[in-house]
Order: structure tokens, then sequence, then C-alpha cells
């Protein structure tokens, strides 16, 4: 007899901010607790601001999974939500099947398992392009897709002090999933990470600035703003595969393919050209991606998908 898998363990609160426990959504019983939560609210056109109906149908999809699963509810996530948001959790169970099925075609291109192990987002300042990376093992990376950044502030150079307006750059973590976003859904970036601490220490500066998010909506200030469906497909991918198992390079350009610029500002500090080694080195140990470099000169919101 088949084996059944473990329990779903229970979420802390108010989100899941490690892929630790949302791991467990790789079991089919949990894939299939997915699709049925987002099809009856789709169904039944619940808003998420319903809290009590929205709570009543979890509750109920949580009790007949516990019943089929043969294990005990308690074991189960809390059926219970916060009165003024969402968890992590709750995301995962709106927007994470439909989500799958969009990147279900690229992943499987790929040779991808859904959950990866490993993620790894590119994003491209002046290509106004965000490639994503993915492997069923950190040695294993794949191509999966890319897409238009619908708004970027600043310019080409590093982000150097609250306020400057700077898309950072360098090599990052993500560090929280944030749920209840006022642009849809985040994830948050580790900027300052210890470099530009370090570089700032060296420089006396102090107030290096922080926030920094992709996101969905068109409108950012120091963040990339990425339209709402492509947050909830890079936000659920993420969560499930773990936030400590993803990262991003934040670029100036591709690297690869062309030389490193001049910035505009004339503050740009003189460890730029180094940062911009170390991107490129990053960068060329990626596979190669799959983008028409033609369509540069064309303008930052063409695409060929």
């Amino acid at each position: 007899m088949k084996s059944r898998p473990p329990a779903l363990p229970a979420p802390s609160r108010p989100g899941w901010h490690s892929g630790e426990e949302l791991r467990a959504t790789k079991h089919s019983q949990v894939y299939d607790y997915q699709v049925l939560f987002s099809k009856t609210i789709a169904a039944y056109r619940i808003r998420p601001r319903e809290h009590r109906i929205w709570n009543l149908v979890r509750a109920l999809l949580l009790a007949a999974l516990a019943l089929d699963a043969g294990h005990n509810a308690q074991a189960l996530p809390p059926a219970d939500l916060l009165e003024d948001g969402f968890s992590v959790y709750d995301r995962v169970l709106q927007y994470g099947y439909p989500a799958r099925l969009r990147l279900a075609p690229y992943l499987r291109a790929a040779g991808v398992d859904y959950p990866p192990q490993t993620v790894v987002l590119v994003a491209f300042k002046w290509e106004m392009r965000l490639e994503l990376y993915a492997g069923n093992s950190p040695d294993d990376l794949k191509f999966i897709r890319y897409y238009n950044v619908l708004a970027a502030s600043g310019s080409v150079g590093p982000k150097l002090r609250e306020g400057d307006r700077q898309v950072p750059e360098g090599i990052y973590r993500f560090t929280q999933l944030n749920p209840n976003s006022s642009f849809h859904l985040s994830l948050k970036v580790d900027y300052p990470n210890a470099f530009d601490r370090m570089m700032g220490n060296v420089e006396n500066r102090r107030n290096l600035g922080g926030g920094i998010f992709i996101h969905g909506g068109s409108e950012s200030a120091g963040c990339l703003a990425m339209s709402n469906s492509v947050a909830e497909e890079i936000f659920t991918l993420v969560a499930q595969s773990g936030l400590e198992n993803a990262s991003i390079i934040l670029s100036p350009v591709d690297l690869r393919r062309e030389a490193a610029p001049t910035p505009l500002e004339h503050d740009v500090p003189v460890w730029t050209p180094h940062l911009y080694a170390i991107i490129q080195r990053a960068l060329c140990a990626l596979p190669p991606s799959r983008v028409d470099t033609r369509l540069h000169a064309i303008g930052p919101t063409s695409t060929i998908q």
C-alpha cells in the first residue's frame, strides 16, 4: 500500500517567512487542496476581504483534507485568519494554483520540477527585464522565462543612501514575503547587504536606506514593479521553494552581453567597477537565457515570449 505523506505542519503567524513549512505543499494532497480552494473562491466570487466567508471556506476544506488524509486536524494549518490581513500560506492557497498553471509549460520545457529546489531572479535595470532561473538542485539551474519590469526609478549605478530613488545593484537574498502589501504582493530584498554596509562604513555614509521590494502594481520608487499576475507567480514560487533557497541579482545591464555602463550620477563611488565585476561573474555562472537581444534597441517594454 502506498504510504501517505506526512501532515502539513501548522504555519507560524501572521505569515510564513521561511520555506521550511511551505515546502510540504509538494505533497499531492495539499496541491489538491490548493486547487479546490482556488476554484471555490473563483466560483463563488468571494472577495479577499470577506473574512468570515473566506475563513469558513478554508475551514471546511481543511476539515475535508484532514478526513481524507486520515490525519488529526490539529496537525493541519489553523483555519483562523487575522482580521486585518492574510498569511503567506493563505496567499499561496489563493494564487498558487493559477500561478502554477501559468509557469508549468516553462518549467516542463526546462525539465524542472514544481516547486524547484533553487530559484534565482536576475533583474537588468536598463533593459527593464527580470529573468527567472530555477533548478532541481543549486548546481543544475535552468533558464525558465523572463518578464518585463513595469516600473523602476533611478538610473544605472548602485543605491547609496535613503531617498536617492535608486534600485540597488548587487547580489541579494530575500528576507520576507509580504502577503498584505499595498502593491498586491511583495518580496523584500536584503538591501543593504554586507557589501553595501561595508562600503557605507568606508565612506561614512550612515543612512543607506532600505525597504526594497519586488512587488505588484505598475509604480515604484526604488523597487521593481512587476504587475499583479507576475508578482503572484514569483511570490508563490519562492514561498513554496523556500525563502532561504531564493536569491536575486540586481544588475545595471546584462553584463554577459554588454560592457559595464558609465553611471549618469557624478557621485558614483570608485568601487563601482569592482561591484560590476562581482555581478558579471555571478551572471556568467548562469546558463544562457533565451532572450532576443535585438529587441534591446527597440525599447525596454518590447517582448518576445
